[in-house]
């Protein structure tokens, strides 16, 4: 939401008095990130600028601040070609926004890729067991797996975390999460269509040993069992409940 900031207390209020009765609180900072894993939606895919002698002037008219300067790369995935860590807008969901009656720049790739399609995106459910192993590892074993934060895991501006089946490079995650409302630790990832359907088992790599940083710590990769679901993991919950919110604030104005 947004609008002026003179405005911010009294929606606030009216957002807390009406919410109220659907269960609406105030939850801080660390929770809202965890969002992004139930809607399904890619908040920072590598992109795409990295690689080509058409984005040099972009590159160049870049500056420290920008965040395509000051992000971080982190994750199990390694590849000496950074195209390897791209994704394109049809594969993380944005193809219903493509108007392919107006001309733009890119309108061809972006038709050649739904026209096309190589990988799909869905949530990734991580086995319990496997979770817990993690924990226990990056506390106790030498050397140590991957610290994992709660709620959210994610620690790089640009995560990208190893998908594969039976040893098999076949897809890349991002962010990864607890999920208050399933009880469930998931993450976002892109995998090969052959790999897409529910119920599918993969393994996630989790760690980060091949780009060493100063903020990560000496750690080994695990491997985790995962089980494709769909993405949005929550459609039911996001779209129903939103239709109800929307019908109280507008009686509440």
């Amino acid at each position: 939401m947004f609008g002026p900031w003179s405005d911010h207390e009294v929606v606030l209020e009216a957002l807390e008095e009406v919410g109220a009765k659907y269960g609406m609180r105030k939850v801080g900072s660390l929770a809202y990130p965890t969002s992004t894993l139930e809607s399904s939606w890619m908040p920072h895919p590598v992109p795409a600028i990295y690689h080509s002698d058409a984005m040099k002037p972009f590159r160049e008219w870049l500056t420290p601040p920008h965040l395509e300067v000051l992000g971080s790369m982190g994750g199990s995935f390694y590849s000496e070609d950074i195209k390897d860590y791209y994704m394109d807008p049809v594969e993380v969901g944005y193809g219903p926004l493509i108007d392919a009656s107006r001309d733009f720049i890119g309108r061809q790739g972006l038709e050649r890729a739904a026209a096309t399609p190589r990988r799909k995106k869905v949530t990734l459910v991580w086995n319990h067991q496997d979770l817990m192993s993690v924990i226990h590892d990056s506390l106790y074993a030498d050397p140590p797996a991957r610290f994992i934060n709660f709620p959210l895991a994610t620690y790089s501006t640009f995560h990208i975390d190893d998908v594969q089946k039976q040893g098999r490079h076949v897809g890349i995650a991002q962010f990864s999460g607890f999920s208050a409302n399933a009880r469930e630790f998931i993450s976002l990832s892109v995998v090969d269509l052959e790999h897409a359907e529910v119920g599918t088992e993969l393994t996630l790599l989790w760690g980060e040993a091949r780009m060493p940083r100063p903020t990560v710590e000496k750690n080994s990769l695990r491997e985790v069992r995962v089980t494709v679901a769909p993405a949005p993991y929550f459609e039911k919950v996001i779209k129903q409940p939103g239709a109800r919110v929307r019908s109280a604030l507008a009686g509440a104005t």
